[in-house]
């Protein structure tokens, strides 16, 4: 029987191959030199890649082998590892419940030698009931014995614990205090020795008209006391005690303190309460809003006090009723005038000039006046609560026209203030106002903006003439200030005229800010601008409304073009209702005709 083999596929070097297509030639081109050098590259280049290829692979079982050995080995480590701490847990765990669970063992064996003393019991003609005794008390302290040592190594140091803290409760809870000695007499226990300094001063306080006589032994020993029911000496029970142990002539009496200074003492003060509480209800314009009180805190004290600083009740009200060297201020509100000031607080122009100089000149709201040298020794201050309504300005829309000429103003939609309900605590001193604090604050009615156009076309050459000239100015266009009018006095219209005069207007016509900017000054001058606005505009630029009889901004206000800003009038060196127009630029004075024209185009 023939053996079939299977025919196994010739194997062929690849060098060889190279060497066989190199004899035989690459088909189809007699053997191209070229083919056969690429032909052996690709060739080596398949060699060295299996090379390294082989060479990558065997280390990489190699490597895997070995760390697979060692996570074996850290395997069985960490199964040792746990092991053993396991074992020595659960015999720590066994030791620890033995320990604990020998009193119940200890518990438990009570019973055995209970049933083990039966027998002798029983036979109770054969043993004596001493010997009974004996034998079941021993096996019970035998049981017990080591029941009782555990039981108290377990309770012994929580008792101690609890004697300890109720210990330091108990002392913590002591009340004590220096028992006071002076002159050899225990006076009373206090609270510190400050206490005794206190009382002290109090007591030679007393003695204002009289030299102290003090006692034999004037230096005060201090012991400290566990205390008991009794409460400690107060610094006027103590400043009593000292000045009885002095030599003066003393009787009882009810001392007088204005601002924690002895005035005097009286046998009665009944009268000048009553008089004092009179002088308090007057004061009330309404007692259910208001809260009146004495500048100067006023104290009587009964007590001992030297005869000689008797007072009468005359002395003390001469005393109240008098005045002291003090300044007495006022605060200038908006639209107070000099004069007005003046005839309210009861004194001449002429001595709130003395006590003001150059009150006359310049006067701006927040401002504090001297009014006089000297005020009333006891006066009045109150508090009271006031409810007042106070409008919100408005803001306003501008929508510029540069169909229209600059200056040129129309409001599309009138603006409406809105109107808040402030609750204020207002502090008063002899009626006049001190302080404003705020308390609440409610809208009652949300401001209406004011939407208005204005012009933004500049005017022509042949509209201004020859000689007029328009300087750029950078911060922007200005409106027409006043509601109405017309300029009749024009820049230089005569020497130190720096501005324009808008005239043609009642007293109290609106005066608007001509272009937005920052309020700088807003007050009064007896002469020249009187009552006078200036607004920066910035880049230099700024511009003046004068001669107004109220202005409506302060200082630091942020104004929008065509926000009212003031009021027409006469005050300062002004003939007739007119407003005092100016527009400067870095300090000097420009033509405002070539900004806004020479007539109000509403």
């Amino acid at each position: 029987m023939k053996e079939r083999r299977r025919a196994r596929p010739e194997q062929h070097d690849p060098l060889l191959l190279g060497q066989e297509d190199k004899q035989g030639g690459a088909p189809g081109d007699g053997g191209s030199a070229l083919w056969q050098a690429l032909s052996d590259c690709l060739s080596i280049l398949f060699l060295l890649g299996y090379a390294v290829c082989y060479s990558v692979g065997q280390m990489s079982i190699y490597r895997m082998r070995r760390i697979h050995r060692r996570l074996l080995r850290v395997r069985a480590y960490l199964y040792a590892s746990l092991r053993r701490q396991h074992e020595q847990n659960r015999r720590a765990l066994h030791l620890a419940s033995r320990e604990w669970l020998r009193p119940l063992r200890q518990f438990l064996l009570i019973f055995t030698y209970l049933r083990s003393a039966r027998q002798p019991l029983r036979e109770e003609d054969r043993l004596p009931t001493g010997t009974v005794v004996r034998v079941v008390g021993g096996r019970l302290l035998h049981a017990f014995w080591r029941l009782l040592v555990t039981l108290f190594n377990i309770l012994a140091p929580i008792a101690a614990i609890w004697f300890l803290v109720h210990t330091v409760q108990y002392y913590t809870s002591l009340r004590y205090g220096l028992m006071v000695e002076y002159n050899g007499e225990q006076l009373g226990i206090i609270d510190s020795e400050a206490r005794f300094d206190e009382a002290e001063e109090l007591m030679r306080e007393r003695i204002i008209h009289e030299e102290y006589q003090s006692p034999n032994d004037t230096i005060p020993r201090f012991t400290l006391q566990i205390m008991g029911d009794e409460e400690y000496l107060d610094t006027q029970e103590l400043a009593d005690k000292l000045i009885r142990l002095s030599g003066n002539d003393l009787f009882e009496a009810y001392g007088v303190y204005i601002d924690g200074r002895f005035i005097g003492a009286m046998a009665d003060c009944d009268w000048l309460l009553t008089e004092l509480d009179q002088r308090l209800t007057l004061g009330y314009s309404d007692p259910e809003t208001e809260s009146v009180r004495f500048s100067r805190s006023f104290q009587v004290r009964r007590g001992l006090y030297p005869v000689s600083s008797t007072v009468g009740t005359q002395d003390i009200f001469s005393l109240l009723d008098s005045e002291v060297a003090a300044e007495r201020r006022y605060t200038v509100q908006a639209g107070d005038m000099p004069i007005n000031i003046a005839r309210h607080n009861g004194i001449s122009l002429e001595e709130l000039e003395r006590l003001n100089p150059g009150v006359t000149e310049s006067l701006m709201p927040g401002d504090s006046l001297l009014i006089s040298g000297r005020v009333p020794y006891l006066r009045l201050l109150s508090v009271r609560s006031e409810t007042l309504q106070e409008e919100i300005p408005y803001t306003t829309n501008r929508e510029v026209d540069n169909n229209e000429l600059i200056g040129y103003f129309s409001v599309v939609t009138d603006g409406e203030p809105g109107l808040r309900e402030v609750v204020s605590n207002v502090t008063y001193l002899d009626g006049e106002q001190l302080s404003s604090e705020v308390v609440s604050s409610r809208i009652i009615r949300n401001p209406v903006p004011q939407h208005i156009n204005v012009g933004g076309k500049r005017p022509s050459a042949e509209m201004l003439g020859e000689n007029d000239i328009v300087e750029d100015l950078d911060g922007g266009m200005f409106m027409w200030p006043v509601d109405g009018g017309k300029i009749t006095m024009p820049i230089w219209g005569y020497a130190g005229h720096t501005g324009n005069d808008i005239t043609a207007i009642p007293a109290g016509t609106t005066i608007r800010a001509a272009a937005t900017g920052t309020v700088i000054y807003s007050g009064y001058t007896a002469w020249g601008y009187g009552r006078h606005i200036i607004i920066d505009h910035g880049n230099g630029i700024q511009t003046l409304y004068a001669h107004n009889s109220r202005n409506t901004v302060q200082v630091g206000d942020e104004v929008v073009q065509g926000q009212k800003i003031g009021e027409v009038g006469q005050t300062g060196n002004a003939y007739g209702n007119h407003c005092h127009f100016e527009i400067r630029k870095n300090g000097q004075y420009l033509d405002a005709r070539d900004y806004i024209g020479a007539v109000c185009p509403r």
